[in-house]
């Protein structure tokens, strides 16, 4: 269900935030990789991230609401359709990262770009309904349930995973 499915997604997302964080007081001066976790200070919003991650499905939850009557949408118009709902809740910044978490490479203008977006991408990409699984196996199962090609999605989350430190 969608719900369980937001729950395990936010918690893994206040994971990655905390481990940011932790990285960013030491500055993880580590040679293996140089992305955003080894900048000394990384600022991450762990409230906006994990209310994102709770959030970033809610037209899905609306679709299951309406018994799914009106599910003609594509995997990254559901995060559209999302950012549109937040936003008119007056959450601009919540809907800015809900609307980045699908997988969108043939749309550049919607990767994630903040720490927060990159998060819960990540993060929702590692979970299958409430289980938390590899990134791997959930980008596999996406592209079986969407019948979508997957292997450039799957090398740009594996090179966010890195940069995330994870």
């Amino acid at each position: 269900n969608v719900f369980s499915h937001c729950r395990v997604v936010a918690k893994v997302a206040k994971q990655v935030c905390k481990k940011l964080e932790n990285i960013g007081k030491r500055g993880f001066p580590s040679a293996r990789n140089a992305n955003i976790s080894e900048h000394k200070g990384v600022k991450v919003n762990t409230k906006l991230a994990v209310a994102s991650a709770w959030l970033h499905d809610i037209c899905r939850a609306m679709e299951h609401a309406k018994d799914e009557k009106h599910l003609n949408e594509s995997i990254a118009d559901h995060a559209e359709a999302g950012y549109k709902v937040v936003k008119k809740l007056g959450y601009p910044e919540v809907a800015k990262v809900v609307r980045t978490h699908s997988l969108i490479l043939h749309m550049p203008h919607r990767l994630p770009k903040s720490a927060e977006e990159k998060v819960v991408f990540y993060a929702d990409k590692r979970c299958i309904e409430s289980k938390i699984v590899s990134m791997e196996k959930r980008i596999r199962d996406i592209g079986r349930r969407y019948k979508i090609p997957i292997d450039k999605e799957l090398e740009y989350a594996k090179k966010l995973e890195k940069e995330l430190g994870q």
